[in-house]
C-alpha cells in the first residue's frame, strides 16, 4: 500500500517563529525595585476581666478575625488516651446550653462568618471571622461555644463514628503515615507527642463523655485562673472590638 506523502509547510509557516526576533529579547526581564515590608504591629494588653489580648490591626478590610487560644493541647493527654483534647475541642461546636449543634451551624451561615474549633499539640483554640459589622454576634457565638458547651450523648457518637472513619482514611494518606512515623520516631510512644493528634481508632473507641466534658472543664480552670490567650486580626477601630470583647468574654 503506498504511503500517503508527509504534508509539505507553506512557506513562512512551521518552523519559523511567530514572534521577530528583537535585541531586548536576548536580554532577561530586570527585576522591579523592592518594596519595604509594612507589617502591622502587635499590640498586647488586659482587658478589665484580666483576660490578655493580642491585636493585630491590618486596615483595609472591614473584617475580624478573633481567637481564644488556651495553652493545653494534645501535650495534656494522658498515654493511654492519644486524641483526647481533639475530640474534647471538636465538641466543643456540637451543642450548648442556648443552641444545639445545627442552630449553632445556622447562626453561624446566616451571619456569613465562620466558627472553628480545635487542638494542636500544645494549645486548644476556638475561632471566628466575620464582617466588622457582625462582629458582635459573632463574638457572642464563640463565648457560647467556649463557654457553655453541653456535649450531647448523640452528637458524642455521631463525631465518634466520624473520626473513627478519619482514621482510617489516614492510612491511605502517604504524607500522614510518613508524619506519624516520624513523630513516634522522635519522641516515643510514652509521650502524647509520639501519637497522630486524631488519635487511634482503640482510644476513640474508649473515649467516655464524662472524659470528654473533664477535658473541658480542665480547660475551663484555665479560663478562670487568666491562663489563656484572646487574639485579634481587626480591618476596624481597635477601640470598639476591645469593648466588645470586654463585654463578651
Amino acid at each position: 500500500v503506498p504511503e500517503a506523502a508527509a504534508p509539505q509547510d507553506a512557506a513562512g509557516a512551521g518552523g519559523e517563529g511567530v514572534n521577530t526576533d528583537e535585541p531586548w529579547r536576548a536580554a532577561a526581564p530586570k527585576p522591579s525595585t523592592a518594596r519595604a515590608a509594612r507589617l502591622p504591629t502587635p499590640q498586647s494588653f488586659q482587658l478589665a476581666n484580666g483576660l490578655t489580648v493580642f491585636l493585630s490591626p491590618q486596615l483595609g478590610l472591614p473584617l475580624v478575625t478573633a481567637s481564644l487560644v488556651v495553652r493545653n493541647g494534645g501535650d495534656a493527654n494522658p498515654i493511654e488516651k492519644p486524641g483526647l483534647a481533639g475530640f474534647s475541642a471538636a465538641m466543643l461546636s456540637q451543642g450548648t446550653t442556648t443552641r444545639t449543634a445545627t442552630r449553632l451551624a445556622e447562626d453561624v451561615a446566616q451571619l456569613g462568618a465562620s466558627l472553628t474549633t480545635g487542638s494542636t499539640l500544645d494549645s486548644s483554640i476556638v475561632t471566628t471571622s466575620s464582617l466588622a459589622r457582625n462582629f458582635p454576634t459573632a463574638l457572642n457565638l464563640l463565648a457560647d461555644v467556649a463557654l457553655r458547651s453541653t456535649f450531647p450523648a448523640e452528637e458524642v457518637e455521631r463525631m465518634r463514628t466520624s473520626r473513627l472513619a478519619d482514621v482510617v482514611q489516614q492510612r491511605s494518606n502517604s504524607n500522614i503515615i510518613a508524619n506519624n512515623v516520624v513523630a513516634a520516631a522522635l519522641y516515643g510512644l510514652e509521650h502524647p507527642y509520639g501519637f497522630a493528634q486524631i488519635g487511634t481508632a482503640d482510644s476513640i473507641k474508649r473515649v467516655t463523655r464524662e472524659e470528654l466534658q473533664g477535658v473541658i472543664s480542665h480547660e475551663l480552670s484555665h479560663v478562670r485562673n487568666l491562663d489563656i490567650r484572646f487574639t485579634l486580626i481587626v480591618g476596624v477601630l481597635v477601640g470598639a472590638i476591645v469593648l466588645l470583647a470586654d463585654f463578651f468574654l
